[in-house]
């Protein structure tokens, strides 16, 4: 069949094949676009066939191409789109649309493309010689990943405001929950949305991502409440969360003192005094301490904290006796005559008098707080609005200072550490998320054995990345503490304040606001705040 003919050349086809034969030199091979746009059925493929049959110019028919269907389909690897093409004369699509329609509708049933068609292509304007959209499948839609909220723990940070004629020092240092409140939840993934080809295949949809509810399981239950496993509280107790592991803490409330008709506490667990600590007495918990008197407390014996913090709202007024000590963080209004000893920091709301505080950091608000005689000890920072008084009244500050690159060095480590581990507890994480899908269909002893052997082995890493957190954290405050320890003081202090900063001392002779600062073996002193 001739596709094809002129002065210079003529192209034919046989068998789905496409020949050129050149008979005559003169045709310009630049010119051969405009014959592919006249026989839009020339798939031409051959370039050098074709430029030595040019060249050569001899009787020999040379192969350059092959045949397309006059409606030639296109389907995508993945079945997922179908593309048309039309290979006719522009005018004979114009003056035989219909025919044209019906033609493509039959290839397309022969291609076995029932899905997804989009009519507006066929019944729209044709264009030659182009590829057009004519079907899509529909992809699968992926299932919602679980969606975990869970109790909403307080911040521990004390607020300084103003309510009438009293100075309120407010903080929130216990979260109390009743037996069966609600503690968390967790909407469970969804399958998804399946998809289906061009070719009405159907392309399974993924499921969402699960995600493990961690609860204690001795205090909390899980229970399942419109479609979402809900966790409830099985007892009375304080809430703490650990790396997202929810659990209800044992807790004691003593409404009234700490006196006579209570004696001593020594509890494992949470304490909170509504009312506050007579003088002689003694509060021992392993958890948090909560003394909630605006009165503050006396001269009371030891308050200790072994694993948590200690709030005093009211203060502290100890003549000389009373020892407050926290393996965390000790918040309170005031401090007379009183030892505080905190593994974090100390936070004041107002003043120290003749006390002495001990912690990695000591911090006094910086506009009302004061410190006034006593001896602060901070490992890297202390931070006051006023140190000493006008009467000159001798009061020490003392950084221990350390050093910044072995500090960087110690905190490099522990992230790299930290980001390993949390690789490790991601891979622990799929490895007891494959168990979970498959406990349908195997539910013997050894396999749950093994899923409990996984999920103990997670919840160590947890707790040791929840361990590495807490000292990223007290390392990072280090690193950002000017210099190698520093002692801030906002509004002034005063004369006979004596500062220390690693081994550099320094007395104060004049009123001075600002930053001191040890680098090196050097005191600097900042007099912007």
């Amino acid at each position: 069949m001739i596709l094809f003919e002129n002065e210079f050349l003529k192209i034919t086809e046989r068998d789905d094949k496409v020949y050129i034969k050149v008979e005559k030199k003169g045709f310009d091979i630049k010119d051969f676009n405009n014959i592919l746009n006249q026989v839009p059925r020339l798939n031409f493929t051959k370039f050098l066939n074709l430029k030595k049959a040019f060249e050569n110019c001899n009787e020999y028919e040379v192969e350059i191409g092959s045949l397309r269907p006059e409606i030639e389909i296109i389907i995508s690897s993945d079945e997922m789109e179908c593309k048309v093409r039309f290979n006719i004369d522009e005018d004979y699509i114009k003056e035989n649309k219909r025919e044209v329609v019906t033609r493509t509708i039959m290839v397309l049933n022969q291609q076995k493309v029932n899905e997804g068609i989009i009519n507006d292509v066929l019944y729209g304007e044709i264009i030659p010689a182009k590829e057009l959209l004519i079907a899509k499948g529909v992809l699968p839609i992926k299932g919602e990943d679980a969606i975990i909220e869970l109790y909403e723990i307080s911040e521990k940070r004390p607020e300084i405001r103003k309510d009438g004629r009293a100075d309120f020092y407010d903080l929130n240092l216990i979260d109390v929950v009743k037996k069966g409140e609600w503690l968390g939840e967790k909407i469970p993934a969804t399958n998804g949305q399946d998809g289906k080809t061009v070719n009405g295949k159907i392309v399974p949809a993924k499921k969402g991502k699960d995600k493990l509810l961690r609860y204690d399981t001795h205090t909390v239950e899980e229970v399942m409440e419109d479609g979402k496993y809900v966790l409830r509280a099985k007892c009375d107790g304080a809430v703490t969360i650990e790396n997202g592991k929810v659990k209800v803490d044992n807790h004691l409330i003593i409404h009234g003192d700490v006196d006579y008709s209570t004696g001593n506490l020594n509890f494992n667990g949470f304490i909170t005094v509504k009312g506050t600590v007579k003088d002689g007495f003694s509060v021992t918990a392993k958890n948090d301490i909560s003394i909630l008197s605006v009165m503050g407390i006396g001269a009371t014996g030891k308050i200790v904290s072994l694993e948590g913090s200690i709030y005093i709202k009211g203060g502290v007024n100890g003549k000389g006796i009373t020892i407050v000590e926290a393996k965390q963080d000790v918040y309170t209004k005031y401090c007379n005559e009183a030892e505080i000893i905190a593994g974090g920091k100390i936070d004041i709301g107002f003043y120290s008098m003749d006390s002495e505080l001990k912690a990695q950091r000591v911090l006094l608000d910086s506009k009302n707080g004061r410190v006034i005689g006593g001896k602060i000890n901070a490992e890297t920072q202390m931070v006051a609005g006023v140190v000493g008084n006008k009467y000159e009244k001798k009061t020490e500050i003392h950084v221990d200072g350390f050093d910044r690159l072995t500090v960087k060095k110690e905190f490099q480590e522990l992230l790299k550490k930290y980001k390993n581990l949390l690789k490790y507890a991601e891979n622990l994480k799929t490895e007891i998320d494959i168990y979970t899908l498959n406990f349908s269909i195997n539910e013997t002893q050894e396999y749950i054995h093994d899923y409990n052997l996984q999920l103990k082995k997670y919840e160590e890493i947890m707790e040791e990345i929840a361990e590495l957190d807490k000292k990223r954290l007290i390392l990072q405050q280090t690193l950002e503490s000017k210099g190698e320890g520093q002692i801030s003081v906002f509004k002034g202090a005063f004369p006979e304040t004596q500062i220390q900063i690693k081994a550099i001392r320094k007395r104060i002779n004049h009123l001075i606001s600002g930053t001191f600062f040890a680098q090196g073996r050097e005191l600097h002193f900042d007099e912007e705040l």
